[in-house]
């Protein structure tokens, strides 16, 4: 979406020439520090994180399925003790790349995943390779980007509601 809000840079708005540019998020947490959004998923993170001198074990699945949704790799990946979220890995158009990254939480739970190795989720064959915890960090930390990606709009009109703003960039999705 911050790609699409991107494309309305150096247009018009009412009267109003608007400059749009690719912000890391740090204006709009100056400027709203009462609101904090937590998720449920930031809250089921928050519960299953053990205490950070345990040492992980990460893997990464690959020919996934599009469709594949967070909770059908869990249950793929039986009896495994994940860790925080799945993680399902996005190309640069937001959409499902056919990779996941998961954290686990012992040995025998990296054993248990390699079983599922070649194993099928909606007629595809799935890889498990074991990744560093760099890798890990990589993969999900460029997820986080892409979930949360902040555009600072210039030159609005002082009248300018949310409605209209929101009316102007139509084509994303805004929270």
């Amino acid at each position: 979406d911050q790609g699409k809000a991107l494309k309305v840079d150096k247009s018009y708005f009412q009267k109003w020439f608007i400059r749009i540019d690719k912000s890391d998020g740090s204006i709009y947490n100056k400027l709203n520090r009462k609101v904090i959004e937590v998720t449920e998923e930031d809250m089921m993170e928050t519960l299953q994180e053990p205490p950070k001198s345990t040492t992980y074990f990460y893997i990464k699945l690959s020919g996934l399925p599009w469709k594949t949704s967070e909770k059908e790799i869990s249950k793929f990946l039986v009896d495994c003790n994940i860790v925080g979220n799945v993680v399902i890995i996005k190309n640069e158009h937001g959409k499902p790349s056919g990779d996941a990254a998961v954290k686990l939480m012992e040995k025998s739970d990296l054993e248990k995943a390699h079983k599922c190795h070649k194993k099928y989720i909606h007629e595809r064959f799935i890889e498990i390779e074991e990744i560093e915890s760099e890798t890990f960090n990589k993969l999900t930390e460029e997820e986080k980007t892409q979930e949360t990606a902040y555009a600072k709009l210039s030159g609005l009109v002082w009248t300018a509601t949310e409605e209209d703003i929101k009316n102007f960039l139509h084509d994303c999705k805004i929270r």
